[in-house]
């Protein structure tokens, strides 16, 4: 695409020059700039009609739903003031809650006539991914901070152009990447086929989970004690959800010495329980630890070692992860908001298997298999990923006049005024 015939330099730490006839301005002059108010989780009613817009990026933003309104058609641009993904912005309109959490910009009355809202939402989420500040959580963008953030403003005229022309293109991009994340989904799917296929054999003998092994539970550790300078190794409650699957060897966490020697130490071939979860689907997750050193795990993780010679520990962490033992969890978890699973109903968990050569044939098949799903997988993702930068990257040229889309012409349904 082609560039802007003349540029002028700027002092920003994230711009060196733009478009010679673009002006340069705070939030501020633009930008009424306020929050929601308090709104719990309790007061949200699941057959409410009005979005309740909260801090967070998932779901569009949207914590729940209530059957009031605190806006009512007023269209605005919300942002995300702290976490990993502070300074994220989505426009709003409509009827509408905001929580406190949430950052609010309206455009001032007398400005109304000299910006597009589009366009800022894309300028200001760019800006804000620059001018951020790190914080315990990750990173923060507050009112104040949000004051004194600068924007680029082209004529009207161009601003409006920009905003059609990305909803354009990133729309596009967004089609391609949920495409792929359908792909992701589905071929996620197919592992537990495949764990069902091989492990549900005939010619099999029945035992409890009880009488092949023993639990112990984890210790409190928590995400305040890991150390990014630490040398100990560590396995959180959270981590089997995230960052684990099935079996695995590498330990991305790490803590300190007094943190390690106090702590509950696994080795190769213990088995991981997660005893809770937000849903009944989640409970009683089963990986396994395959690597060499001896790894601290934190509390609400059960690890379980296999002293029965007759089981094989990946076997055993494959049939825990069928069909039938997910129901069986499933059925014994309890609770709502938190479900929890006990140690006493995992012991009665029945597990059929062959003879030990036969569990590592079918050790052998099911790795084959799922390392070829896991090569898609990743492939995939980095197809996502790469489209994901594509979008950010063609968001900050066009918004930072790198290249000029003036004379593109725009599909019908992406002009707006």
């Amino acid at each position: 695409m082609k560039r802007y015939k003349k540029y002028k330099q700027v002092n920003l730490p994230w711009l060196k020059e733009v478009p010679e006839h673009w002006e340069i301005k705070k939030v501020k002059f633009y930008f009424e700039i306020t929050r929601g108010r308090v709104i719990s989780k309790d007061e949200l009613d699941e057959n409410g009609k009005y979005p309740v817009f909260s801090s967070q990026t998932e779901n569009n933003g949207i914590m729940g739903y209530l059957n009031t309104y605190d806006f009512d058609e007023v269209n605005c641009i919300t942002w995300t003031t702290d976490g990993e993904n502070a300074g994220t912005t989505f426009l709003r309109s409509g009827k509408y809650n905001c929580t406190n959490i949430c950052g609010i910009l309206f455009i001032k009355k007398e400005k109304i006539e000299e910006i597009n809202l589009g366009y800022c939402n894309y300028i200001i989420g760019l800006g804000n991914k620059h001018t951020r500040r790190k914080d315990i959580n990750g990173y923060k963008i507050m009112n104040n901070e949000m004051k004194r953030n600068i924007i680029l403003i082209p004529p009207l005229q161009e601003q409006t152009q920009i905003s059609n022309f990305l909803d354009w293109k990133i729309g596009e991009i967004d089609r391609l990447v949920g495409l792929e994340k359908e792909k992701l989904s589905k071929i996620k799917l197919t592992k537990n086929k495949i764990i069902d296929r091989f492990i549900n054999l005939e010619k099999t003998k029945s035992i409890k989970l009880k009488f092949i092994g023993s639990f112990i539970k984890g210790k409190g550790i928590s995400r305040e004690n890991l150390d990014k300078e630490g040398e100990y190794p560590v396995i959180l409650y959270g981590d089997i959800y995230t960052k684990y699957n099935f079996s695995f060897s590498q330990i991305s966490n790490k803590i300190n010495y007094d943190i390690y020697n106090m702590s509950t130490k696994i080795s190769k071939n213990t088995l991981l329980f997660t005893t809770s979860g937000e849903t009944r689907e989640d409970i009683g997750k089963t990986v396994l630890y395959s690597g060499k050193d001896n790894v601290a795990i934190g509390g609400d993780i059960l690890s379980f070692v296999v002293n029965n010679k007759e089981i094989d520990s990946k076997y055993l962490m494959y049939y825990l992860n069928s069909t039938k033992s997910l129901e069986y969890k499933y059925i014994y978890g309890r609770g709502d908001i938190i479900v929890h699973i006990s140690e006493q109903k995992l012991k009665e968990i029945k597990i059929k298997y062959p003879n030990i050569d036969i569990q590592r044939k079918v050790v052998n098949l099911i790795d084959k298999k799922l390392s070829d799903i896991d090569k898609f997988i990743l492939k995939t993702t980095q197809q996502i990923n790469y489209l994901q930068e594509l979008k950010q990257s063609l968001i900050s040229d066009v918004v930072t006049g790198k290249i000029d889309i003036r004379d593109i012409e725009i599909p019908e349904k992406y002009r707006r005024d």
